[in-house]
């Protein structure tokens, strides 16, 4: 009897081992999953963050060029180019023009109406 009683004991405890191992290395691959889960999220709030800041600049950039005004100068990182469209309806003293900004490798092109004036004088 007391052999039987050492040799359960003995499977309980080699149980119980083996059950916390699993137990830990579920955990290790749910914290791993986490970690990756929120580190993907970060860089796309990241990437979305510089596409919007590319996008305003641009909206900035044409309304400028739509006002008569010299455009707004690009801060650092950021680029900036109009170019004439050709083509399209031609408007007295208006010209169609194309806005591409980069921003922390991130583009944004519009394009619209900007007066002629403001194109002349950059």
């Amino acid at each position: 009897m007391a052999w039987t009683l050492r040799q359960n004991r003995r499977r309980r405890a080699a149980f119980l081992f083996f059950d916390l191992m699993i137990a830990l290395a579920v955990l290790a691959t749910l914290t791993t999953l986490m970690i990756v889960g929120v580190d993907r999220q970060r860089r796309t709030s990241q990437a979305l963050s510089d596409t919007r800041a590319a996008n305003r600049l641009a909206e900035r950039v044409l309304l400028d060029l739509q006002q008569g005004h010299k455009p707004a100068a690009a801060t650092g990182g950021e680029r900036v180019a109009v170019a004439r469209l050709t083509g399209g309806q031609e408007i007295s003293g208006y010209s169609w023009v194309s806005v591409t900004v980069e921003s922390n490798g991130r583009h944004a092109t519009l394009s619209g109406l900007a007066k002629t004036a403001a194109l002349e004088n950059p």
